[in-house]
């Protein structure tokens, strides 16, 4: 693009020089609003040139099953298991970073966990935010994970969850795939491999 914009003001200034002094300033004009055009797309070029990246550091699955009532483990009533001790639930802790490299500020909205065996068996899980969490009458919260923005030339880091059942058991035991699924302000769907187990 650079040299493209060499060789027409060279060509201007030959024009220019054809023309003699009287009709100069039309020259003028042509290279001011040559200048303004160009600045403009080089500007707008920049700012979206850039990429919104999603990287994960860490994902782990952890499963569990309940424990026997009796009176000594009334305080703690799961136990950790392994995937092949027949867990019947389990927590998905995930710790990814989002990094922007645009000049302008990215937004991504209906954020979800895809578990994948196929393109026809998949589930869908919501994602929590770990940095929302709350305590409160004894019950701890945290937000459903809406809407991430993402300001220019940064990186954020975030740690999510979310619990699941036997179904999503089931597929875990299968050879698959973990995406992170989001819309981004463009309203286009974007799927993210995170993990992937054969």
């Amino acid at each position: 693009m650079i040299s493209n914009l060499t060789e027409i003001l060279i060509e201007l200034k030959s024009i220019n020089a054809s023309l003699g002094n009287e009709y100069s300033w039309i020259i003028t004009l042509i290279s001011t609003l040559s200048g303004v055009f160009v600045g403009g797309y080089l500007t707008y070029f920049y700012q979206v040139k850039g990429k919104l990246r999603i990287y994960a550091n860490k994902i782990d699955f952890i499963y569990f099953k309940s424990k026997k009532k009796s009176f000594e483990n009334l305080g703690n009533q799961n136990q950790k298991v392994e995937l092949n001790e027949n867990p019947e639930f389990g927590i998905v802790e995930i710790n990814i970073d989002v990094i922007n490299t645009k000049l302008v500020s990215e937004n991504i909205r209906e954020i979800y966990l895809i578990i994948e065996v196929n393109k026809k068996i998949k589930k869908r899980l919501t994602l929590l935010d770990r940095a929302t969490f709350k305590f409160s009458q004894g019950k701890t919260t945290k937000d459903v994970l809406k809407i991430i923005n993402i300001k220019s030339k940064t990186i954020n880091n975030y740690i999510l969850e979310t619990n699941f059942g036997n179904e999503i058991i089931e597929l875990l035991k299968e050879k698959h795939k973990v995406f992170i699924s989001f819309r981004n302000q463009n309203n286009k769907l974007k799927k993210i491999l995170l993990e992937k187990n054969n």
